[in-house]
C-alpha cells in the first residue's frame, strides 16, 4: 500500500499530469490526493485516524493551499518545510491540550494497542511524566521550525553575516 500511495503512485501521477501538458503545481497538487486517499483508506481499515496521519494530512493540505496560491512549484517543492512548519505548530500548539503531540506521537509509534504504549499511557498520571513531555513537545516546536528546509538552504561556515545561504 505504501508503494502506491505514499511512492510510485504519485511519481507515476506526476509523470503522466506533466506529460499531459498540465502545469507542475497542478501536477503536484493532485499528485497529492493519492497520499490523502491511503490515509483516508487506513483510517477506515482501522477505524480509527492515527496521529501521525494528521500530521500528514495537514502538510499535505497546507502545501496544496501553498501551491494553488502562489502558482510556485518551487516555493511548493520546499523539501519538507511545509510538513515541517505544520507539525512545529501543532507541537506548539497542543500544548493546550489535555496530552501534547509528542505524546500522542509516541503512543502512536509504539502501537495504541501493546502493553508499551499503555504503560505510558498510564504514566501519564504522573507529575513528573506530564512535565517531561509537555518540556519535549516545547523543545521540538522551535527546534524543527528552526531548520532550514532540506535541498533549498545549507548551512555554510565560509558565508559571512549569513548562517543559511543559498546552495552553490
Amino acid at each position: 500500500m505504501i508503494l502506491v500511495f505514499d511512492l510510485g503512485g504519485p511519481l507515476l501521477a506526476y509523470s503522466l499530469l506533466r506529460s499531459a501538458g498540465m502545469s507542475a503545481v497542478a501536477a503536484l497538487v493532485l499528485s497529492g490526493v493519492l497520499p490523502a486517499l491511503g490515509i483516508g483508506i487506513s483510517a477506515l481499515a482501522d477505524r480509527r485516524l492515527d496521529v501521525i496521519g494528521i500530521v500528514v494530512l495537514a502538510g499535505l493540505l497546507v502545501g496544496t493551499l501553498l501551491g494553488l496560491t502562489s502558482h510556485n512549484a518551487r516555493l511548493y517543492l520546499l523539501e519538507g518545510s511545509v510538513p515541517s512548519a505544520v507539525f512545529a505548530l501543532g507541537c506548539l500548539l497542543s500544548l493546550r491540550l489535555r496530552r501534547p503531540l509528542i505524546f500522542r506521537l509516541a503512543v502512536e509509534l509504539l502501537g495504541p494497542d501493546t502493553r508499551k504504549a499503555h504503560d505510558v499511557t498510564s504514566a501519564w498520571r504522573h507529575p513528573g511524566f506530564r512535565r517531561a513531555f509537555r518540556m519535549i513537545t516545547v523543545a521540538w516546536g522551535p527546534a524543527i521550525s528552526s531548520m532550514p528546509p532540506s535541498g533549498s538552504l545549507s548551512w555554510s561556515p565560509r558565508r559571512r553575516g549569513s548562517l543559511w545561504s543559498a546552495p552553490s
